[in-house]
């Protein structure tokens, strides 16, 4: 009986520490995101849709670097340094191994991208030399950032959430700071925004090494232990995962492009500011990615184990994307007015890219926070062939030269992900033992 007690009240216990730090991890995300969505109101406010459209370009080639870059290394990385910081092995080795993989994937993704968004640049009306200074803009931002973001996994692994998130709240906090400085001017061109963008990213990448210095233990110097980690895991990852990402960015490239060719430059610049809401969802997104994968890669490697914390995960993240819909619904005449004129009467098109990033959201890191702590990046091959009957099916019914069209072909992009996440986690829980 006293044992049972116990039992129950240790459980109770860590419970609460589990729901304080969960809170607390949220609030400083919240405040983050604030930051940011005050930022990104800015500069739709500042310029006008044409320019916006431009800015808008930029940004979706920074995330689409991202993603790309990444291809499975992050989740790889975390996998193995979960195990290891259980043993006391030095992490160092499988950093260097990870940064290795994510440098060659940069060299590969980068040209491409950057070459793709001039194209779209020009297309749209920007002058040469200002679109060329564009593109060294982002490439600078797209270096700094997936260096850091590989760094930020020591401060998860070793629950330094707290000064993860101190780094990100004064970087956002700074970007403010000279976006309003620019705002006041005022300033109304688009390389200005960007370099802001970029100088935040390079402190940031500053910080954080600073920081994650003391974490990446290093091998004894009379160690037979590597000096740097094996590179297969990070092959294979890329191998798995690389057709599924190329695909994943060619997504939202391929809307740009064709709204790009219909010369609906309109519906370029409505859904990069109407995605400025979406941000709501970094904060799950953040404590998924910093609190519940890092937990999930502790836990043991069950299935019961694993499906447990799939529902939880699912059904909160699902309760969440469906009362932003609705809520956004409701107010969204106040929501659009916060974008300034030019964006006045859609409803429809803020409630479809809104419902489309939920649902991106809760396959990618709901359903994902559960296949990236586990590693499994495997079938990443499936989202060919979900991307080709999504492309062909919107190409061939969808009006792209309406908003409402080009919102659609945006939003349901989503399904892509989801269909392909699913799959991935059921034959990842088959080969679990129970």
């Amino acid at each position: 009986m006293a044992g049972g007690a116990s039992g129950v009240r240790a459980a109770a216990s860590a419970a609460r520490h589990h729901a304080r730090r969960t809170l607390s991890f949220a609030s400083i995300s919240i405040l983050t995101q604030v930051v940011a969505f005050l930022s990104g109101l800015i500069v739709v406010r500042v310029l006008d849709k044409p320019e916006y459209a431009l800015y808008g370009i930029a940004i979706s080639t920074v995330a689409a670097a991202a993603v790309m870059s990444d291809s499975g290394i992050r989740s790889t990385l975390l996998a193995a340094v979960g195990r290891v910081q259980l043993d006391g092995t030095p992490m160092a080795p499988h950093f260097r191994a990870a940064m290795h993989a994510r440098r060659i994937m940069v060299l590969l993704s980068l040209p491409v991208l950057a070459a793709l968004t001039l194209f779209l640049l020009l297309s749209n009306g920007s002058p040469s030399a200002q679109a060329l200074l564009i593109v060294a803009l982002v490439a600078v931002a797209v270096v700094a950032d997936t260096r850091s973001t590989l760094l930020f996994v020591s401060l998860q692994v070793w629950n330094r959430t707290t000064t993860l998130q101190v780094i990100q709240l004064v970087a956002a906090a700074a970007r403010l700071a000279v976006l309003v400085a620019l705002w006041a001017v005022p300033v109304e061109w688009v390389p200005a925004f960007l370099a802001v963008q970029a100088g935040v990213s390079i402190a940031q990448l500053w910080a954080t090494r600073r920081i994650t210095a003391p974490l990446l233990t290093e091998p004894e110097p009379d160690s037979d232990l590597p000096h740097t980690a094996s590179g297969a895991p990070y092959r294979s990852a890329l191998s798995h995962t690389v057709p599924k990402n190329l695909l994943s960015v060619a997504a939202p490239q391929l809307v740009n492009l064709v709204l790009t060719m219909a010369g609906n430059t309109a519906a370029i610049a409505e859904i990069a500011a109407l995605s400025r809401f979406a941000m709501v969802f970094v904060v799950v997104q953040q404590v998924a990615d910093s609190i519940v994968a890092p937990a999930v890669a502790r836990s043991a490697p069950t299935r019961s184990a694993t499906s447990r914390a799939a529902r939880i995960v699912i059904s909160v993240y699902l309760f969440g994307v469906i009362a932003f819909v609705l809520m956004l619904w409701w107010f969204s005449d106040l929501a659009l007015s916060l974008l300034g004129p030019g964006y006045e009467g859609l409803d429809i098109e803020l409630v479809l890219i809104a419902t489309g990033f939920g649902l991106t959201s809760l396959a990618n890191y709901g359903l994902g926070s559960i296949n990236h702590a586990r590693g499994w990046t495997r079938h990443g091959w499936t989202y060919v062939p979900l991307f080709f009957l999504w492309a062909g099916i919107t190409l061939l019914t969808v009006d792209i030269t309406t908003s409402v069209g080009a919102a659609t072909m945006y939003a349901t992009m989503a399904l892509v992900p989801l269909a392909s996440q699913v799959l991935r986690y059921f034959v990842g829980l088959r080969e679990l033992e129970p």
